[in-house]
């Protein structure tokens, strides 16, 4: 009896777990600040629940009109550093992001429009993650860590070929 409910207590730890949001976001839902070309854009405040560091975030960023129906939405991507860097956020960190939203035809300064923010996904530094990731936002996180990983074995295997010399010639010929 005491496995089972041992088993049951590490299950529902895991799903509890991970319906708990490791990022909270506060941002103005109207009212755009507009920038010398009329474009409207928004500061999104993101804190940290987690303990461990995050490396990046994708957004779903979706703008409705008075009805409350979407009329535009997009993916918005934060974060995605380099190994070696500080994470997009720190355990228990805040930070502030300036996010340029669309300009509609209909309204250029989306005065008649609503924002909504969703955190879709996270990538942990850890290499774990957390989401419902519905933007397939993984694909692409997993995919600025393969070339970065590719990019390193290539400087390296330039460096233990060729030397110094020729990673300085190639960084200065790519940058």
């Amino acid at each position: 009896m005491k496995v089972i409910w041992l088993a049951l207590w590490g299950m529902c730890g895991m799903l509890c777990a991970q319906s708990v949001h490791p990022v909270s976001l506060t941002y103005s839902d109207r009212g755009f600040r507009l920038d010398e070309h009329g474009s409207p854009s928004v500061d999104i405040q993101m804190e940290s629940r987690s303990p461990k560091p995050v490396r990046a975030v994708a957004l779903m960023v979706m703008l409705r009109d008075e009805e409350g129906k979407t009329v535009r939405s997009f993916t918005h991507w934060i974060g995605m550093t380099l190994p070696g860097q500080p994470p997009a956020l720190a355990p228990g960190g805040k930070r502030t992001y300036h996010l340029p939203l669309v300009q509609l035809p209909e309204d250029p300064s989306l005065a008649r429009h609503n924002l909504e923010l969703r955190v879709d996904y996270v990538r942990f530094s850890d290499g774990s993650d957390w989401g419902p990731d519905k933007t397939r936002s993984s694909f692409y996180f997993s995919g600025f860590e393969t070339g970065a990983r590719f990019q390193r074995q290539r400087l390296l295997d330039l460096l233990q070929r060729e030397g110094e010399a020729a990673v300085r010639q190639y960084l200065e010929a790519n940058r």
